[in-house]
């Protein structure tokens, strides 16, 4: 009797083990699952706020040098103005 007894725990514990690993297998694909949706979510929003800082420093820079190309051009303008108007560029000694 003791043998069989021996032999049913040991059935029993098979399957338990089984069952284990089973389920350790299901949580590890899961685990494994959740964490390439995670990583491909900050991908997108990595990417995205990439883009945005990108474009805010193009639209910065644009400004900037718009800034400088009129600040140039109004100084050409009173340039050719004074000469325009006769006045001399040089001084002479």
């Amino acid at each position: 009797m003791n043998t069989s007894m021996n032999e049913s725990l040991k059935i029993k514990n098979e399957k338990d083990f089984k069952l284990y690993i089973k389920c350790g297998v299901a949580f590890l694909v899961f685990t494994a699952m959740v964490l390439l949706a995670f990583f491909c979510f900050v991908q997108k929003d990595v990417d995205r706020n990439v883009k945005k800082a990108l474009m805010d420093n193009v639209e910065r820079q644009n400004h900037h040098l718009q800034t400088i190309l009129d600040l140039q051009f109004q100084h050409l303008e009173s340039v050719a103005e004074s000469v325009a108007h006769g006045g001399e560029l040089t001084s002479e000694e």
